[in-house]
């Protein structure tokens, strides 16, 4: 599908005086079938020729024979049954669900003499009907579009990876059907041996060459799934129907970093020189991330292109900007390119988006006076604004203290709040800070449990900053490969916290403080053996550039922590940045979060039950850069950047003013014609507020933040003047408690709302972000979203006099759906009147 701009809307909002006074079900999609009786003929000799053709491979099968793996397609743009094509009573099992294009794919396991269970359902597709007139099993048959034997490629998984050619060896990704514990075991056994055996077949049908599978020693076990790796060509999998019988997936093992930091510093020069041979240098006009750091070895010649030494500052002239350390190298390297890993791999050419720019704000020797850090971080980036005054910028800052703060403000965190906001210079800036690390991982004997540990140890200074984006660590890096490390497993498990991330969870069940992080990315893995170390390994690292020195020419390093996913997220937001350069920061921000959902596994830690503590752990969760920069016909995305003004002098004392309500450009008219079609919306709203961090109490009027800003949407039943009196009486009820909207409780018509997070838990801090899921009929009427303001420290303190202050914001709103065939870009884009810009 195209890649469609944003739509950025203007005049949408109409200002008002304002004074405080389950998802749902999706229908199955199953295409229209005019004559049953030749579908059904069709796709019973669609199985026939499957059956015919494992005849012909096997003629001597028995009872105990290997099952026989079947593609059940769907129609384009509709959905298959996946359900009914499974049968517990006869062992059939869907073994994995992939999509070709717009078709849906499920490959299935059939054991041997069992597939007259398909028969028969076609059978009585074709002759039969329900009480209410409909073909029998109409959603299963009538939803198969044709049916074929499976190969290997059937069980290749992965959405944006092609299979891999004709001998080309890879490490593949290997996923068995095979239970957890003592029960998987022969499997996992029996596999190795039948792969042994296939190479000693393969070798009779393909030579020498191309006979070798090499099965890696580790294993990741799951409730119904064990991994393991193996290397070898598509070839290799042929003639070896052992081999399959208990495969589920394929998928592309994730390259680890380690065989590049172990291999010669001749091997990592040739590697880096075939990089910069398809290396595009950033366009002049690009963003920066400006790293504040231990300084940035800009002669690598791998950040050279990124970087020169005019680039290169310290916060103290007196001190030399090259890195003393090496932890800035490290993070230049993820900033400008993310894992080099991915980067080796592919032969594609890379086109750097954004500069790279370093201050140097640790000194060479000694520390700086913890209490100086606010300052030393705004002198940092005023030092690069000044030499390069009209490039966007995001910071990045990975140098944090302790965490005595518990969410509490500290003159750090407020400093960067409130540089952030521009209430010094009125210029607004967006800077990544991450969540600090749990620091007694390799102290052996310290009594580190994952996740426990990191429960308990909370976000680091100033990582409970307001307006910084936080950034904590999570990891899907779980396959180890060095055999030096046998009989070591990762400690965290797919899709779930990186050991080393803190959270916010210590803060209290009762703080008001914002959820930390708001985001996570990739930061490593770290693994433990049986006598209960745990040490960082280089095959669950990210790839990443070396600080060089006279002793050693290597170029290349591991990296990981919340360091390296604070440079992940520095890059995204540049990169970002260069597609949209005039959005605000405060917008930039907001993607990132609005892009964000959370992994199955993190779901699954913390369900529904548990939001808050999800939240506290994981923020929004992890940010999809395709959904941040791009829109889609079925899945789009306005923006609004606009300001209002919170508060007013009246007769007696500081009062609320305005709010804005926003009549959206509204695809209602598509939405009516799929009522029952399941969509999804989501709202974020992003905003800067300026700190007060003097500790008087926090109560109403000794605020933490300047002014709130909420927002809500009509709901379907709703008229116009209800939504407007219904904002006003929960603004009113949030005033006169001096709370959060989530002290105050839910009206019966509020708990029928189907926010998968509520006011209960998405108006923390200064940036609000929730959806919805339902029907198109509901969304249809809810063209409406209201932001009020709710009270803070301007209106509270009027001696301040900083109430007539303007508040900048930036609303984000998306609907989406899965079926590809409704365009709500074009009814939106249409209303707007825009030429959307389109990248293929």
């Amino acid at each position: 599908m195209a890649k469609l701009r944003h739509i950025k809307v203007d005049g949408t909002a109409g200002t008002l005086p304002y004074t405080s006074r389950s998802r749902g079900a999706g229908k199955f999609r199953c295409p229209p079938r005019d004559d049953r009786v030749s579908h059904a003929q069709k796709l019973r000799q669609e199985l026939q020729n499957v059956e015919a053709t494992v005849a012909a491979q096997q003629p001597l099968r028995t009872e105990d024979s290997h099952g026989t793996f079947v593609e059940f397609h769907s129609e384009p743009g509709f959905d298959l049954k996946v359900d009914s094509l499974a049968n517990r009573t006869t062992n059939i099992e869907v073994v994995n669900v992939h999509q070709e294009g717009d078709a849906e794919v499920a490959v299935v396991r059939v054991p041997h003499g069992k597939m007259s269970f398909f028969f028969k359902r076609i059978d009585e597709y074709e002759a039969k009907n329900t009480k209410s007139g409909n073909p029998q099993n109409k959603n299963l048959v009538g939803g198969i579009s044709r049916i074929k034997l499976a190969a290997i490629r059937s069980f290749w998984t992965e959405m944006s990876i092609p299979f891999p050619d004709a001998g080309q060896a890879i490490w593949w990704e290997v996923w068995l059907r095979c239970p957890h514990g003592d029960e998987g075991d022969p499997i996992i056994e029996a596999f190795r041996q039948q792969a042994k055996q296939a190479v000693k077949q393969n070798v009779q049908v393909m030579g020498e060459a191309d006979r070798t599978i090499a099965l890696d020693s580790h294993v990741v076990r799951f409730r119904e799934r064990a991994v393991l790796l193996a290397w070898c060509t598509p070839e290799a999998w042929a003639n070896a129907p052992d081999l399959i019988d208990n495969l589920a997936e394929l998928r592309k093992a994730k390259e680890p970093a380690g065989p590049y930091v172990s291999s010669p510093s001749s091997f990592q020069a040739a590697l880096v020189n075939e990089l910069l041979s398809r290396t595009e240098f950033p366009p002049a006009s690009a963003p920066s991330v400006c790293i504040l750091d231990t300084g940035v070895d800009w002669g690598h010649p791998l950040l050279a292109a990124g970087i020169n030494q005019a680039s290169a500052l310290s916060v103290d002239p007196n001190w030399r900007p090259t890195d003393h350390d090496g932890h800035g190298t490290e993070m230049a390297g993820l900033c400008l390119y993310g894992c080099l890993t991915k980067v080796f791999s592919d032969t594609t050419t890379v086109t750097l988006s954004h500069w790279l720019e370093s201050v140097k704000i640790l000194p060479p020797q000694g520390a700086n006076d913890p209490q100086n850090y606010g300052f030393i971080t705004q002198e940092a980036v005023y030092r690069a604004e000044a030499l390069f005054p009209n490039r966007n910028r995001v910071a990045c800052l990975a140098v944090t203290a302790d965490d005595r703060d518990q969410g509490y403000p500290s003159s750090w965190s407020a400093a960067i709040d409130q540089h952030c906001s521009g209430e010094l210079d009125d210029t607004r800036r967006l800077l990544f800070v991450s969540a600090g690390n749990v620091r007694d991982l390799m102290d052996f004997g310290s009594g580190y449990q994952y996740p426990r540990t990191n429960h308990g140890q909370s976000i680091e200074d100033p990582a409970q900053s307001w307006n910084a984006v936080t950034v904590g660590g999570y990891t899907d890096r779980i396959m180890i490969q060095d055999a030096t490390r046998q009989g070591w497993s990762p400690v965290a498990p797919k899709g779930c916290l990186c050991p080393t991330s803190r959270t916010s969870l210590l803060w209290g069940p009762d703080s008001e403080w914002p959820f930390k992080p708001d985001i996570v990315m990739e930061a490593g893995n770290w693994a433990a053996d049986d006598k209960g170390r745990v040490e960082p390994v280089n095959d669950l690292s990210l790839l990443t550039t070396l600080r060089r020195s006279t002793s050693d020419h290597r170029l290349l390093t591991t990296f990981g922590d919340t360091s390296a996913a604070t440079a992940l997220a520095a890059r995204m937001g540049a990169r970002i940045q260069s597609k949209y350069p005039d959005y605000w920061p405060e917008t930039i921000r907001g993607l990132m979060v609005h892009s964000a959902d959370w992994t199955q596994e993190m779901l699954t830690e913390f369900p529904p039950p548990r939001r808050k503590d999800r939240l506290r752990c994981y923020g929004w969760g992890v940010p999809h850069e395709e959904k941040a920069i791009w829109s889609a016909e079925n899945a789009v995305t306005l923006i609004f950047e606009g300001q209002l003004q919170p508060y007013c002098k009246g007769e007696t004392r500081i009062k609320t003013k305005d709010m804005h309500i926003h009549t959206l450009p509204w695809p209602a008219d598509v939405l009516n014609q799929f009522p029952s079609e399941s969509v999804r919306m989501r709202v974020t709203l992003s905003y800067f507020i300026e700190p007060s961090p003097g500790r008087q109490g926090w109560t109403q009027k000794h605020r933490y933040a300047s002014h709130g800003l909420r927002f809500d949407v009509k709901r379907p039943t709703e008229s116009d003047e209800d939504f407007r009196n219904r904002l006003t009486r929960e603004a009113q009820e949030e005033d006169e408690d001096g709370e959060q909207l989530e002290t105050v409780a839910p009206t019966s018509q509020a708990k029928k709302q189907p926010w998968i997070l509520g006011k209960n838990l998405r108006s923390r801090g200064s940036i609000h972000s929730d959806y919805w899921e339902g029907t198109a009929s509901d969304l249809a009427a809810c063209g409406c979203i209201g932001i009020y303001p709710v009270t803070g420290w301007w209106r509270e303190r009027p001696h301040l006099n900083r109430w007539d202050r303007a508040a900048r914001y930036s609303l984000i709103v998306s609907l989406e759906t899965e079926r590809t065939d409704i365009d709500l870009y074009t009814a939106i884009e249409t209303q707007v009147s825009i030429k959307p810009e389109v990248e293929t």
